[in-house]
C-alpha cells in the first residue's frame, strides 16, 4: 500500500483517524507504511523518521496564525472581565478542534465553560465542520462539560515514547 492509498482509506472515518492523516499529509514521503491483522481487524502502522517537535511546530503554530485561518474565539464577560473562555481552530480539513477551554477558578461550576463551548459547537455546525473535542483522561471537569453537552468519547489515545 502506498501513502495515498492510505489517506484514502483514513478519510473513511477521519476523526477516528486524524493524528493518521495529518502525519502521512505532512510526512508520506518519509513514511515506511505496513499493514497487520489484529483482533480487532486490519491496522495501519506507519514508521516516520522525524523527531516529535517537528511534528508539533507544523501542527501548532503560534494562535495569530490560527487565526489568521479563521479560529474564532468565544468567550464569557462579567463585568468587563473574561470569565471562560475557548476558541475553535481548522485541524484537517472539515474538522475543527475545540481548544483552549478555560474559566477562571472562581467561575468554576458555574456553567460558563458550557456556554462557551456550546457557543462554538453551535457555530461550527452551522458552518457544516465537524468539532473534535479532546481532554486528558484525569480531566474530570472537562468530560463532565463534554458529556453535559451531548458528546460521547469515541477514542482514547495512548502516547508512548520508544527509547533510544
Amino acid at each position: 500500500m502506498n501513502v495515498t492509498d492510505a489517506i484514502v482509506l483514513l478519510r473513511g472515518d477521519p476523526l477516528r483517524h486524524l493524528v493518521g492523516l495529518e502525519m502521512l499529509t505532512l510526512y508520506g514521503d518519509q513514511a515506511e507504511l505496513k499493514f497487520a491483522r489484529g483482533a480487532e481487524g486490519w491496522a495501519l502502522r506507519a514508521t516516520l523518521p522525524i523527531h516529535v517537535t517537528e511534528f508539533d511546530r507544523k501542527n501548532y503554530p503560534e494562535l495569530d496564525d490560527a487565526f489568521q485561518h479563521g479560529a474564532r474565539a468565544f468567550a464569557v464577560r462579567r463585568q468587563g472581565r473574561v470569565t471562560s473562555a475557548c476558541f475553535v481552530y481548522p485541524n484537517f480539513e472539515t474538522i475543527w478542534e475545540v481548544a483552549g477551554v478555560f474559566t477562571q477558578p472562581e467561575y468554576r461550576g458555574q456553567g460558563h465553560a458550557k456556554s462557551v463551548v456550546s457557543a462554538a459547537l453551535r457555530y461550527l455546525a452551522t458552518a457544516n465542520r465537524q468539532a473534535r473535542y479532546q481532554t486528558t483522561a484525569d480531566n474530570t471537569a472537562s468530560l463532565r462539560l463534554a458529556s453535559s453537552l451531548g458528546l460521547e468519547e469515541f477514542l482514547r489515545v495512548a502516547h508512548v515514547a520508544i527509547a533510544s
